[in-house]
């Protein structure tokens, strides 16, 4: 059963929005044509992307936390995560990389603070579809830390995709485009549900500051140290099947990289090797694993220096 709000119909994407012109300012047309935001939103154009949900982005949320006074506190840290993930959204209007090269060059062209932007049409179209009860949710194993179990989440997901009857990966042998709704869902257990709480209820205000800013640092940080669970389907439904794996099909994954992987994956530019995008953590080697497009890298020189660090303590 899902406990979302009902479903916003989106507006179709317009070509304004994907390829604004300024016939006075051809420097502004040019500038607002190439903003990153506005490949996102070419993106979900295609009505066939998503047939279930049209011109908008999101994600499948599983609770994964039961008990008295668990449902007061599920709904306002789930509220308190998706006002989170609109103000990155709008915030990146500023502070993204791509985008702070132009303002630097072309500071007249910036949006200014209130003023409506590509950014607000790309936090709009953001739609979670809430999970509450589903086969086995008791099941579930949260801790201690590292023993996590969200197979019975997996098993739900795949089935609840499969009965949707829809192409969520690539439309051809060239496009690489998936649809991460369908292919990855977000999961909020305790641990995720504490952090949650702990967000402030209110968001910064969306206004240009120096990267180096105290503010900025602050804001920064809460989406660099807050994460949920994230879970993939098809390496669920692998290991369902007995395939052995060497991570799990669930790992964490910071706020600020949740709207990066979906659009990226949108686009096909993320690897479908689920494998292949997990980092063990630097600290807790066998406990704790995070999202990261680089995670292949990340792993072979840390294991590296684990080997070289205990060869050197066999020495002696």
């Amino acid at each position: 059963m899902s406990s979302s709000p009902a479903q916003p119909i989106f507006e179709p994407i317009s070509r304004d929005l994907i390829d604004p012109v300024y016939p006075d300012n051809p420097t502004k047309s040019s500038i607002e044509k190439h903003r990153p935001i506005r490949r996102d939103l070419e993106a979900l154009k295609p009505e066939e992307f998503d047939p279930r949900v049209p011109y908008g982005w999101g994600f499948f949320i599983y609770r994964a936390i039961f008990g008295d006074g668990t449902d007061a506190r599920f709904s306002e840290g789930l509220k308190r995560l998706e006002k989170w993930l609109r103000w990155e959204a709008r915030i990146s209007r500023y502070n993204s990389d791509e985008e702070g090269g132009s303002w630097e060059h072309h500071p007249e062209y910036m949006p200014a603070a209130g003023e409506p932007d590509v950014t607000d049409e790309v936090a709009a179209r953001m739609w979670n579809e809430v999970v509450e009860e589903y086969p086995d949710a008791q099941e579930i194993i949260t801790e201690p830390e590292g023993s996590e179990d969200f197979s019975p989440i997996g098993r739900d997901f795949a089935a609840r995709v499969e009965s949707f009857d829809i192409n969520t990966g690539p439309q051809d042998e060239e496009d690489r485009r998936r649809n991460t709704r369908y292919e990855t869902c977000l999961i909020i257990d305790g641990r995720v549900l504490d952090m949650l709480e702990g967000l402030p209820a209110d968001t910064p205000p969306v206004v240009p500051l120096p990267e180096s800013s105290p503010e900025s640092q602050e804001a920064e940080q809460i989406l660099r140290d807050n994460w949920v669970w994230i879970l993939d389907r098809e390496t669920a439904i692998d290991r369902e099947e007995g395939d052995v794996q060497e991570f799990p099909p669930w790992i964490r994954i910071r706020l600020h990289s949740l709207r990066f992987f979906f659009f990226r994956s949108a686009l096909g530019y993320v690897t479908t090797d689920w494998q292949r995008l997990v980092e063990e953590d630097k600290n807790n080697w066998d406990t704790v694993r995070w999202w990261n497009t680089i995670a292949p890298m990340c792993n072979e020189i840390r294991r590296a220096s684990r080997a070289a660090s205990s060869n050197a303590v066999a020495l002696f």
